[in-house]
């Protein structure tokens, strides 16, 4: 098994702690870390580690010594590491959204492609068993089609980013948006595997009423798929508990209806229903990263690409663009 040697880009994110417990359960070691805008975080993770903290992703990439980037910089910043990074040769592995919106990570598919990069997007919601219980009800001939699906994030007040460390997630230019472009890209990512090409924003909504911040707190959408199938999505910093999340992903087709909540993953078919249990967040940060390495080491590409992100944005873009110009119908204008 490779023991890969980690630079971290972006420590002072707040998913840093899990990505680092995956290292662990991968055997990978962290050798560098970089924080432009936090150097105490850089300096704790360097202690910690015993590494060097560098105050640029240049004096970073100029020292060298590590074998793959973990990337988890601003959004407003995403593109332009990612773009350096390919263009450094060096592989890595990128925090979602990876840039504002889809415009500014559409030009880095083509850059992907010429350098044969190895670049991997953190859709950590891509591990667990829901979807090899979804591929299983495909091949047994249950789910020949999706009917409809909804997606569902809701996690606790945005305050919470504030005592992270990382107040730009509420500052819409440099985090791209709220819950949706946030939590939302999960759902996102799922009605985009699950819709085929180009899905269609039939109706979306979002609002800012709870905090009254610049970036809304919660968001929903409803999208069509290009086979029909009808799906919904949500995305919200609502949930009472400021740690505590309230997540759904839930399928239904002509011979089954499979759900995911909490750690728990319910499949029903007309031969009964039967429950497995599902991955804590933890688990899926860790198994992210240990299969990545894997890919990396194996020559594969990521689960999860920057096509794959692409889209997701794409579809975050248009339900923006639908919320923000649809039409108003009340019953007394009918």
């Amino acid at each position: 098994m490779t023991r890969f040697r980690v630079a971290l880009a972006g420590a002072g994110h707040w998913h840093t702690p899990m990505h680092v417990r995956g290292f662990a359960a991968a055997s990978a070691t962290v050798t560098a870390v970089c924080e432009p805008h936090d150097p105490a975080a850089a300096d704790r993770w360097a202690s910690e580690f015993g590494c060097p903290a560098y105050p640029t992703v240049e004096d970073l990439l100029d020292a060298g010594g590590f074998d793959v980037v973990w990337a988890m910089p601003r959004h407003a910043e995403a593109a332009a590491l990612a773009e350096r990074l390919i263009a450094a040769g060096m592989p890595f592995a990128i925090e979602k959204p990876s840039g504002l919106n889809s415009s500014q990570i559409q030009p880095l598919l083509a850059q992907v492609e010429r350098a044969g990069a190895f670049a991997a997007v953190a859709f950590i919601n891509r591990y667990g068993p829901f979807w090899e219980e979804l591929q299983a009800l495909r091949e047994a001939g249950h789910l020949s089609t999706v009917v409809h699906g909804h997606f569902r994030v809701i996690n606790g007040t945005p305050v919470r980013y504030v005592q992270e460390g990382v107040p730009w997630m509420l500052e819409p230019d440099v985090s791209g948006g709220g819950a949706l472009r946030n939590l939302g890209s999960h759902g996102a990512d799922a009605i985009c595997q699950l819709a085929g090409d180009d899905p269609v924003v039939l109706a979306a909504a979002t609002t800012s009423g709870l905090y009254r911040g610049e970036v809304e707190d919660y968001a929903a959408a409803l999208v069509s798929g290009r086979d029909g199938g009808i799906f919904g999505l949500e995305a919200g910093y609502t949930h009472g508990h400021i740690d505590a999340s309230d997540q759904e992903f839930r399928v239904a087709g002509p011979g089954a209806y499979i759900v995911e909540r909490r750690s728990d993953v319910v499949v029903a078919t007309p031969d009964g229903e039967r429950i497995r249990r599902g991955l804590s967040i933890d688990e899926r940060y860790a198994r992210f990263v240990v299969d990545t390495l894997d890919r990396l080491s194996a020559g594969r590409p990521p689960i999860a690409t920057i096509e794959d992100c692409w889209r997701a944005m794409r579809l975050i873009d248009h339900i923006y663009l639908s919320a923000e110009t649809s039409a108003e119908l009340s019953p007394g204008g009918l």
